[in-house]
């Protein structure tokens, strides 16, 4: 049975992060990582593995959830699993349309964008902003270099903020 395995990698940061080294430090973050088989969330019966890597500083960057007609809505993507489209909405809401980015085969692809948000906390408002990398493939084996030790063939980005 066919897996569709995503592995999120998350960089967040806020306007006291910007200096040249907190930069290089962000940028030496690989965008690709082992599967971590021990801590991966199997989802939805096994269709899914869910791999996350990072920092979420509010603690609810990844909610998911499975629709009745069959699609994974992730962060700001919506994976059909019986179609095997992945689309891109950038803002989420339901007055823009998602944009169709990718056909879920047997290759990796990895899809980039960055953001942020307008945050609250201890009496405080900033800016948080964040670069997220899901890298994504349906695979029969399911093995720790599923990404490490195949080229992405096709990688999608919505750098907004750059």
């Amino acid at each position: 049975m066919s897996v569709l395995v995503l592995q999120f990698i998350i960089k967040q940061w806020d306007k006291g992060e910007t200096s040249e080294s907190d930069v290089t430090r962000r940028q030496s973050i690989p965008d690709r990582y082992p599967l971590n088989l021990s801590t991966a969330e199997s989802l939805f019966n096994a269709q899914v593995i869910l791999d996350r890597h990072g920092y979420d500083r509010m603690g609810n960057k990844l909610p998911y959830m499975l629709t009745e007609d069959g699609y994974l809505l992730i962060d700001k993507f919506r994976i059909c699993l019986n179609k095997g489209t992945v689309e891109y909405n950038a803002d989420m809401s339901a007055s823009t349309q998602a944009r169709h980015i990718a056909t879920l085969n047997n290759d990796s692809f990895q899809c980039r964008y960055d953001w942020r948000y307008r945050v609250e906390e201890g009496g405080y408002i900033y800016w948080l902003y964040e670069e997220v990398i899901m890298n994504v493939c349906v695979t029969d084996d399911v093995t720790e270099e599923i990404f490490t030790d195949r080229s992405i063939k096709q990688t999608f980005t919505d750098y907004r903020l750059s």
